[in-house]
């Protein structure tokens, strides 16, 4: 099995899904990290980690490295053509952009140093990504057992929705490091979300909790997939089960909560939900959830002071307020809807629905 080499940045294709039935995911949630430039180079990060033998942090961040080391053609100085040297050229020719460059002085440290090879071809692949051989890249980052760029790459295909490609690299990602749960934890999300693979994403969750038992997130996940395939006794048997590892967990309690929720178990869901608010009490989602559950229980009072609590905690999702508004009009409290209203449409500019409610209310 090839050696994980560690990338300068990590990424993740899933962000925290909402599973609440008036609240959707949508594909935003397959990439729900910033991206910054895929397979730019850190200097300085190369040298802690890798090269933190030579003491050279300093003539990175000082004058340009060629004063101090290398020639005005980029030749070493006097060092002769030894691995060590090479990385110098290496990080000095990523930093003005000469990937070309960069990659052949990585392919020359491949041929002369078994010992940095891996580190080498992650560095190679890096250059040739920058020029747009994807192939290439992804090839030299399998030989390095480099799995975070090739999941980074994924995660940029799948915001484009191009789900097969992202499904593909995910599997070579997997196939260079079987052993690590996150390929099989986003490749599950991108089967279901993009592919609608229900059985094998399924399957790639319920492998992803086995390598990592300890990664409630992925239990949301498989209870996501498993509710949208109408499976409810198996989503409460892995809620439940993450339950009774977790029971101190305000996540555990979320996801327990929201499945409860979703096959109308509104006791369920209210003692999990207010369990979760407890244990978390700054944990918006575990309000907002709760807010739901009272409005099902016709428990109006408890719903607003729970939509507001979680309003307070994050006034930037705008279906908080679309479900405060509502529960306001039905209600029949037309001018607490208006006054809400106005600060909606305040904060959420683009949302013409919010801006058509207020104008209609108005009138």
């Amino acid at each position: 099995m090839a050696r994980v080499v560690s990338a300068p940045r990590h990424y993740q294709l899933t962000r925290k899904v909402d599973l609440s039935p008036l609240r959707l995911v949508t594909v935003g949630s397959l990439a729900g990290v910033v991206l910054g430039l895929l397979g730019a180079f850190d200097p300085a990060g190369y040298l802690e980690t890798n090269l933190g033998y030579v003491q050279t942090s300093r003539l990175l961040s000082a004058a340009p490295l060629g004063e101090h080391l290398l020639g005005a053609d980029g030749e070493t100085r006097a060092h002769g053509e030894n691995a060590g040297w090479l990385w110098l050229r290496v990080l000095r020719q990523a930093a003005e952009g000469d990937y070309r460059g960069a990659e052949q002085t990585s392919s020359d440290i491949v041929r002369r140093d078994s010992g940095r090879r891996e580190l080498a071809l992650y560095s190679r692949g890096q250059s040739r990504m920058k020029q747009g051989n994807e192939e290439g890249a992804v090839v030299d980052w399998e030989q390095a057992g480099a799995v975070s760029p090739i999941m980074e790459l994924a995660m940029r295909k799948a915001q484009v929705e191009q789900w097969q490609g992202a499904a593909a690299l995910l599997e070579r990602a997997i196939a260079s490091s079987p052993g690590a749960a996150l390929p099989h934890r986003e490749l599950g999300w991108a089967l279901h979300k993009g592919l609608a693979e229900t059985d094998r994403a399924v399957g790639e969750l319920e492998l992803a909790i086995r390598l990592a038992p300890q990664d409630t997130h992925t239990y949301r996940l498989i209870a996501r997939v498993l509710l949208d395939a109408g499976r409810y006794d198996e989503a409460k048997m892995w809620s439940e089960n993450l339950l009774q590892r977790f029971p101190e967990s305000a996540e555990a309690n979320v996801v327990r909560g929201t499945v409860a929720y979703w096959v109308k178990e509104w006791d369920v869901a209210e003692f999990s939900l207010s369990a979760a608010t407890t244990l978390a009490p700054n944990n918006s989602e575990a309000w907002f959830l709760l807010g739901q559950t009272y409005a099902q229980l016709q428990q109006h009072e408890r719903a607003v002071r729970s939509f507001r609590t979680a309003i307070s905690l994050d006034h930037g999702k705008d279906w908080y307020w679309s479900h405060l508004i509502a529960l306001e009009l039905k209600q029949g409290c037309r001018v607490c809807a208006v006054g809400d209203l106005e600060k909606a449409v305040e904060l959420f500019p683009g949302n013409l629905e919010f801006s058509r409610l207020l104008l209609g209310l108005r009138d």
